[in-house]
């Protein structure tokens, strides 16, 4: 349902869905160990770690079409040191290719309201049916270029997906307003602001992919996939958010993937691969006045204006480069290889940047009188809500599969994991942070991270009908860029956030351009890493 690709995993036994919406759990750990390659590049969203797009977290429904999916492999109790910067599970993933002969499929589902029947509510409130479409769509196409030497293979899919947002002013929890001039006009205000709103998820995802025989040892694949998502309106949503506190929330990943296989000796093998991968989320805003939320006798009336934090974004960038050498050598199959990735990560995230009002009253709302108003400004020579938690990730390995008799097979391997970290530049000078060993300007790097991996499987009975198959390894999962961001951002000198009340706050939608004479700060919560700070680990053994 919805067909998300990744949904395939939840066919394995041990697998759930994380609390976290878009993740998966393997055998209890959170979905931000996981890791998603596909077609051996990295896919993984580094800064919220998920995967790249940040799909079936409610927002865009997939990257990849189903429909481009050739196979699926879930490793959740790999030994193999070939499989890396995951504490979890590693989900491989494989898209179609070409073939000598033209194949294609078309496919389609549709929903609408007019195949509806009216729901049981708006029966009793003499309502029409609520507005409701749901579109899926695309098509497959595949075949020779040059027979038994150029492939090619295309892939469009398309999804139209509109929810109704009922916007109902103090979410149905007051029978009456007060009567007083003063709340008649501020509630005149908000019911021209509080008209019902949809909600789109409409997506386009792309896909071509190129396959070449080079002579009868090289093969050479070279894969492009784009996704333009539209989230209408899914900045924020809910019974007491206007359409003035919510805007679009985009997703645009594009990837380019090249895989050169090649074996000029039948017991030598060689794979390289290189990737280049955009993941760019913006988040728009709706409006450009401040957030101001409403209340009446302690109960939210309606938020209206810009959502505090936008808009927003947050944009990784990506080169990968790895290879793998694969050398049969009798009763042993060695395995050695590099991968190298380099995310470079832009996240601007304005929290209260643009002001926040809180009127306790439809009168107060009506006069202007907000009980408070917040505002966070940037800190004097620093970027403010602008982060590049940076990432540099590297790994070597070495792995055996040594079958030592017909019925024994021998897994045993060593993994080099090192994910580096760019610094922050700004150091908070307050005394009792230093005396503690607590710097801002610093996050450590863990550069220990050596994955011991042994597995083991046996045949005891010659006709091979039982088999017991037995394992341990160590596994390193990735510090996500958002743990990094949000140190740098969030040191007490970057971003200062001011709450104003009496004579010093505004009148509504005023913000203020520079922090004003005699206001004093909010006491920040300041992140930092603690000096022995380690990716993490996990130790993972299993027997069957």
């Amino acid at each position: 349902n919805g067909r998300n690709f990744i949904d395939f995993v939840l066919t394995t036994p041990g697998v759930v869905r994380d609390v976290r919406l878009g993740d998966i759990s393997f055998a209890g750990q959170r979905g931000t160990l996981n890791s998603l390659v596909v077609d051996g590049a990295n896919n993984d969203n580094t800064f919220f770690g998920q995967a790249v797009g940040r799909t079936g977290s409610g927002r865009a429904p997939y990257q990849f079409s189903q429909d481009a999916v050739k196979e699926f492999q879930v490793n959740a109790n790999s030994y193999s040191a070939e499989f890396g910067r995951a504490g979890g599970a590693v989900i491989n993933v494989v898209t179609k290719s070409g073939t000598n002969d033209f194949e294609g499929s078309v496919f389609g589902y549709y929903r609408d309201e007019s195949l509806n029947a009216n729901d049981y509510i708006n029966v009793l409130n003499n309502r029409a049916k609520s507005p409701y479409h749901y579109d899926q769509y695309g098509f497959t196409a595949g075949g020779p270029i040059i027979r038994d030497k150029h492939f090619f293979f295309l892939n469009y899919d398309a999804q139209r997906n509109s929810l109704p947002n009922l916007v109902v002013l103090g979410g149905g929890r007051f029978s009456s307003f007060p009567s007083d001039a003063d709340s008649q006009r501020g509630l005149s205000i908000l019911e021209g602001l509080a008209e019902s709103y949809t909600r789109n998820q409409d997506q386009d995802v792309y896909l071509l992919k190129t396959d070449h025989e080079l002579g009868g040892n090289n093969h050479v694949s070279l894969r492009y996939n784009k996704q333009e998502f539209k989230g209408l309106n899914y900045e924020n949503g809910g019974i007491t958010n206007s359409i003035e506190h919510t805007g679009s929330s985009n997703v645009l990943t594009d990837s380019l993937s090249l895989v050169w296989s090649s074996a000029p000796r039948g017991s030598f093998f060689n794979e390289l691969r290189g990737q280049y991968l955009k993941d760019r989320e913006p988040g728009e805003a709706n409006s450009s006045n401040p957030e101001a939320t409403i209340f009446q006798g302690g109960n939210l009336v309606l938020t209206i204006g810009r959502n505090f934090f936008s808009p927003r974004e947050t944009t990784i960038r990506r080169s990968q480069i790895a290879d793998t050498v694969t050398y049969v050598l009798h009763s042993h199959t060695l395995k050695a290889g590099f991968d190298y990735n380099q995310d470079e990560i832009l996240n601007f995230f304005p929290g209260n940047f643009s002001g926040s009002y809180r009127f306790n009253s439809l009168a107060d709302f009506a006069n202007g009188r907000a009980v408070s108003f917040t505002q966070a400004f940037a800190g004097a020579g620093t970027t403010g809500p602008t982060t590049r938690p940076d990432i540099k990730e590297t790994a070597f390995f070495l792995h055996d599969e040594w079958r030592m008799t017909s019925q024994l097979t021998v897994n045993a391997g060593l993994r080099y994991d090192r994910q580096t970290h760019a610094q922050p530049d700004v150091q908070n000078p307050d005394p009792q942070l230093l005396a503690a060993g607590y710097r801002t300007d610093r996050i450590p790097i863990d550069s220990n991270n050596i994955g011991p991996r042994l597995g083991l499987a046996w045949t005891p009975r010659a006709d091979g009908r039982m088999v017991v198959r037995a394992g341990y390894g160590l596994f390193y999962g990735r510090t996500t860029a958002i743990m990094t961001g949000t140190a740098t951002s969030n040191n007490g000198i970057n971003v200062q956030t001011f709450q104003f009340t009496g004579a010093l706050v505004p009148r509504y939608p005023e913000i203020y351009s520079a922090v004003p004479s005699g206001a004093t700060s909010n006491r920040p919560n300041i992140f930092v890493f603690d000096p022995d700070f380690e990716n993490a680990k996990v130790a993972q053994a299993s027997a069957g």
